[in-house]
C-alpha cells in the first residue's frame, strides 16, 4: 500500500518491516517488490560502509542500479552490526539514497529523516499456514493437504519453511524419484 501509487521512485517512503520472523518479512518484501515490477536485492546492514566516501559511492552505484535494472534494495538488519553507532550509518544511507528501499529486522530502528512506513510482520496464523500449505502442495501426486489442520495446530512455520517442507515432501513421494 505504501508503494501502491505509481510515481517517482525517488519520493517513495522507506518500507520498514519488523517482527519476530525475519523469514516472513523477507517474503513480504520480495512480494511487494515484485508487485511493482522491481527485482529485490538484499544487503546486510553490516556491509553499509561507515566511511563517508565509500558510503557516497555505494549510494551513487545503487541509485544507478535501481534505475537501470528496476530494482529495490532490501537492507537486512540482522542485529549483527559491528558498532552500536551503525544505526546512524544506516539512516545516512537511507536519507541519501533515492530509490526503492525496504529495511527488515526484528526490532524497529531509527531510520533517519526520510519518510518511512513501518509494518510489523509475524509468522502466518494457523489458517494462513493451512492456505500456504495447500498452495505449496497443490502439485503433489498424492492428496497431502488432508491432514493440514492438525499440522498447523501443532506447529508454527513461516512461509519459507512451509515451501521448503512441501518441496521435500514432493521429492520424497515423487514417482519419478531416482534412488
Amino acid at each position: 500500500a505504501a508503494w501502491a501509487r505509481p510515481g517517482n521512485e525517488e519520493e517513495l517512503p522507506v518500507v520498514a518491516l519488523f517482527g519476530s520472523d525475519p523469514g516472513s518479512a523477507r517474503a513480504v518484501a520480495a512480494a511487494a517488490c515484485r508487485a511493482r515490477g522491481w527485482m529485490p536485492y538484499v544487503v546486510s546492514e553490516r556491509f553499509i560502509p561507515a566511511n563517508a566516501t565509500e558510503l557516497q559511492l555505494l549510494v551513487r552505484l545503487w541509485q544507478r542500479e535501481a534505475r537501470l535494472g528496476t530494482a529495490a534494495l532490501v537492507v537486512d538488519c540482522d542485529g549483527s552490526a559491528a558498532e552500536p553507532t551503525h544505526d546512524g550509518v544506516l539512516g545516512e544511507f537511507l536519507d541519501r539514497t533515492r530509490a526503492p528501499l525496504v529495511v527488515i529486522g526484528r526490532d524497529r530502528h531509527h531510520l533517519g529523516q526520510r519518510r518511512t512506513v513501518s509494518f510489523e510482520v509475524g509468522k502466518p496464523t494457523p489458517r494462513e499456514q493451512r492456505d500456504i500449505w495447500r498452495f505449496a502442495l497443490a502439485d503433489a501426486p498424492l492428496p497431502l493437504s488432508e491432514g493440514l489442520d492438525p499440522l498447523t495446530a501443532q506447529f508454527s512455520f513461516n512461509v519459507s519453511d512451509i515451501h521448503s517442507a512441501a518441496a521435500e515432501a514432493g521429492n520424497e513421494i515423487s514417482p519419478t524419484r531416482r534412488i
